[in-house]
């Protein structure tokens, strides 16, 4: 590891503390004329060459939100010996900026994913303390993004690729450094290629989705944002990109309107108090509501530890909840109480296409039933993908 250099980190610091630093007066044009620059050079992926102005802007408006997130991207962007020390440093000081405009608002898809990669690891961290050949070229790849340099960046991540077929992020880049460029088509080449390195990540499906909207191609756009959501059904990024989609194609992403009693879990003395919505008393539908409510106490008592050898603690899974439903439907011997009830319709619906398990999955989980996603996914993705499209995303 390269030892930071004295400057760098004093300067640096000084960033950190750039809102409180007393700023030049400055003519309301001038100002309009450096955020212009700003922009101009951020949009151009100039980051190097935006990042001073942006720090002279957000100083002087601190509660910009627009500049304190510009400042946080420009952040990120590797520059030339930067060692490692400055390179944490200042990721650390842009999740802040990040964390901070988002409390005070900011929901922009940018800042959201951003964050996401951060705590997840995906890109961020991936070019430093560089050491094999793949890595090097993948660290300069990023040194030449980020001064705009897309044709250098293209080579290189393409290089890095070579040189370790199953790098990822440098497939995923080399897709976006030709989608920049405006090569929608060869920039899906890239990240179909990301894709088979590894299908449960979901940014190369989201990516590839901006391409083939950009292309016109809606409905295969469609399939890779429900992908990128059968990939990580639990990153608000790919719910978020899909309901983009569907709203700039005529439709709207909402689960089934499904609504289920309240599951009783047993207490730390294995013991359960069942109680019975009133209004549900009496009705046609009671029977299948009482199935369904035992459900927790039955597989807390046992069925659990038999279902689940190599777990010790008790926790709500896609195998209970998929068996209570089933119960509960099965409970009910009139089958027009089903028709005339909407959420024991859907529900019969759902599972006589063999979809019960995926409403429960992406629509109906919680902490202790997604443990049970990768394994489901692992042998159900095509059908994790028709619920979604049949199910979740309705035309208007």
């Amino acid at each position: 590891m390269r030892k930071a250099s004295v400057t760098a980190v004093w300067l640096l610091c000084l960033g950190s503390a750039a809102a409180q630093v007393t700023r030049p007066p400055m003519t309301e044009a001038d100002f309009r004329a450096e955020a212009d620059r700003a922009r101009t050079l951020y949009q151009a992926q100039n980051f190097t060459g935006a990042l001073p102005l942006y720090e002279d802007l957000y100083a002087r408006q601190p509660a910009n939100l627009a500049f304190e997130e510009a400042l946080a991207m420009c952040l990120l962007a590797p520059r030339k010996e930067q060692s490692e020390t400055e390179v944490k440093a200042a990721h650390a000081r842009s999740k802040t900026l990040l964390l901070d405009a988002q409390s005070k608002g900011d929901n922009s898809p940018l800042l959201k994913t951003v964050l996401e990669k951060m705590g997840s690891g995906d890109g961020y961290e991936e070019n430093t303390g560089s050491k094999t050949p793949a890595q090097q070229d993948f660290a300069r790849a990023e040194q030449a993004f980020s001064g705009g340099d897309l044709k250098t960046a293209l080579a290189l991540y393409q290089t890095a690729l070579v040189e370790d077929p199953h790098f990822y992020v440098a497939a995923l880049y080399a897709g976006d450094a030709l989608f920049k460029s405006g090569d929608c088509a060869q920039a899906g080449v890239y990240y179909g290629k990301a894709v088979e390195i590894d299908p449960d990540r979901e940014t190369a499906y989201r990516y590839w989705g901006d391409c083939l909207g950009k292309l016109g191609e809606h409905q295969r756009a469609e399939q890779m944002y429900i992908r990128a959501v059968v990939a990580q059904p639990y990153a608000q990024t790919t719910r978020s990109a899909l309901a983009d989609w569907a709203a700039a194609n005529h439709s709207r992403t909402v689960a089934p309107a499904v609504t289920l009693p309240k599951r009783v879990e047993p207490d730390a003395t294995g013991q359960s108090n069942l109680t019975l919505d009133p209004a549900t008393v009496g009705s046609p539908a009671a029977s299948a509501w009482m199935a369904y409510s035992i459900a927790p106490t039955i597989w807390a008592k046992g069925l659990f530890a038999k279902t689940y050898p190599g777990e010790t603690v008790y926790r709500h899974s896609l195998a209970e909840e998929t068996q209570a439903i089933q119960v509960a439907l099965a409970a009910v011997k009139d089958r027009n109480v089903i028709s005339k009830d909407p959420t024991l319709r859907l529900l019969d619906a759902i599972n006589r296409d063999g979809m019960l398990p995926c409403f429960i999955l992406l629509d109906r989980s919680d902490r202790g039933i997604a443990q049970d996603y990768a394994a489901y996914r692992k042998d159900h993705r095509e059908l994790l993908a028709q619920y979604i499209a049949k199910y979740d995303i309705h035309a208007q």
